[in-house]
């Protein structure tokens, strides 16, 4: 959350100082009435969104300068002094445009100004981000980490996307931040300024949506920036900004070429969603014929870790709308959850969870001995301290849920397999590389084992020290029990 004044303006409460960013150098920017500043975290559409603003202000040719000059990005620390920037955006005769990669509690805030969010999905951000991590060139690295750089050095980007998702995902570069190493985080960027969406001048954009309809995006911006475009103009201005002539444009004017191996070709990669997608599932006998079909299907949210509990939240509002994507019902039921303090040291515990969950966003009530009365009236309440009650868990089908989530799953481009035993590994000088099934082999860059008590089966096929645990879960299964 960001400190907002009488629910208007957000303040800066945080300084951003690492080695790419540097939010004092802000400080001495001087708004004009109609600046629009283009913020993200990063690899959600940026430049895209600054071509745009370019072709709507400057028209649709080719531009006077290149575009990270007319349209400067002001926090960055590894850009040189901050004066001639200033300098530059001052003597700017045409409305000016400029970027950001600040969250809304570390930026200057400019009632005049309009701010114009674009949000993506965290995965695409994450895959798009790792592309351009991995093509850093030498001479870019010694850019941030130059001896005056704020803070530890930005490390080499890791071998693959696998091997930089769970840090990325579960630890923050800034000390008040959930993710994003060793960058910033992505979630904290969009969480502050959707606090202040309702603001008259900041306009949320979605990278999806100027994908799916790039000309009905162009028109919401113009509109927001008070920009009057004749119809017969359009065609032309969204040519402009299309994928591939932005690509051709950096290639003509050798941009990105000393910052990324292979240039422009690498910075405009491909622009494309979903790519975490590529995903086959293989089950050895059928879905949900394993220890799914006896689970008790209980969908709690409190978890050992905030990310977690974040993770343990979606999962149950997924279930909720799940069959409204997928048209199968995954048999969730919010019957909600009631836990009974009868001591004093277990009512403290409880009463520091409910502060915890109700930091992150859920739903925990406190209640009395009559009002867990009045909850459950067959209950005795003569020894209850307090009552906790946590109205939005409850309880799914595991085999429904399964079937809903694979058929969803299929929807988004996975693939599943069932009756499929795996029988061996592939492997290049030591690394798994690919699977052998009895359907024949494919090739992988990961994989995960999700097999129970067969976990030992599969570490006999993969020839070498694999992190596989066997997990033998007891049951038991009656007749009916007399009362």
């Amino acid at each position: 959350m960001i400190g907002v004044v009488d629910g208007a303006l957000p303040e800066r409460t945080h300084e951003y100082r690492n080695h790419h960013l540097d939010s004092t150098r802000w400080d001495n920017y001087a708004a004009r009435d109609d600046d629009v500043i283009i913020t993200t975290a990063y690899k959600a559409g940026t430049t895209w969104t600054q071509r745009i603003m370019a072709s709507l202000i400057l028209g649709p040719g080719p531009l006077y300068a290149d575009l990270w000059e007319i349209s400067a990005w002001v926090d960055a620390r590894f850009h040189g002094p901050v004066e001639p920037m200033l300098e530059r955006l001052a003597a700017q005769e045409h409305r000016r445009f400029v970027k950001s990669h600040l969250a809304a509690d570390g930026l200057r805030f400019f009632p005049e100004a309009k701010y114009i969010v674009v949000g993506r999905d965290t995965r695409d951000v994450f895959m798009s981000l790792f592309n351009h991590y991995a093509a850093y060139t030498d001479a870019v690295y010694a850019r941030f980490n130059d001896p005056d750089r704020p803070g530890p050095e930005l490390p080499r980007c890791p071998e693959s996307p696998h091997d930089l998702w769970p840090r990325w995902i579960s630890d923050g570069w800034f000390e008040w931040e959930p993710d994003g190493w060793p960058f910033w985080s992505h979630s904290h960027h969009l969480s502050t300024w959707w606090d202040v969406r309702d603001l008259p001048n900041v306009l949320f954009v979605h990278y999806r949506d100027l994908k799916s309809d790039t000309e009905a995006e162009m028109r919401r911006i113009a509109a927001f920036c008070d920009i009057a475009v004749d119809d017969e103009r359009w065609p032309e201005l969204v040519a402009s900004v299309g994928f591939d002539a932005m690509r051709a444009e950096a290639r003509e004017r050798n941009l990105m070429a000393f910052a990324f191996e292979g240039g422009a070709d690498t910075f405009f990669f491909k622009g494309a969603n979903g790519r975490w997608r590529d995903v086959l599932l293989l089950e050895r006998h059928k879905l949900t014929s394993g220890t799914t079909w006896h689970a008790a299907g209980l969908v709690g949210q409190l978890r050992a870790t905030h990310n977690l509990t974040r993770l343990a939240k979606y999962t149950a509002e997924l279930f909720a709308r799940l069959e409204e994507e997928t048209g199968l019902s995954t048999g969730f039921r919010k019957c909600g959850y009631l836990q009974l303090a009868t001591t004093e040291r277990r009512d403290e515990a409880y009463l520091r969870e409910t502060a915890y969950m109700r930091s992150v966003g859920m739903t925990k009530e406190v209640l009395s001995p009559s009002e867990v009365a009045d909850l459950v009236p067959l209950m005795r309440t003569d020894d209850i301290i307090h009552g906790f009650w946590t109205p939005d868990e409850g309880r799914a089908n595991p085999v429904d849920v399964t079937m809903s989530m694979a058929k969803g799953a299929r929807q988004r481009g996975a693939r599943i397999f069932e009756e499929t035993e795996v029988t061996g590994f592939l492997l290049d000088q030591g690394r798994v590389v690919g699977v052998r099934t009895e359907r024949g082999d494919g090739a992988l860059r990961s994989h995960s084992a999700s097999a129970s008590h067969s976990a030992a089966e599969i570490q006999l096929v993969c020839p070498r020290s694999s992190p596989y645990a066997s997990a033998r879960i007891a049951r038991s299964i009656s007749d009916s029990i007399a009362s």
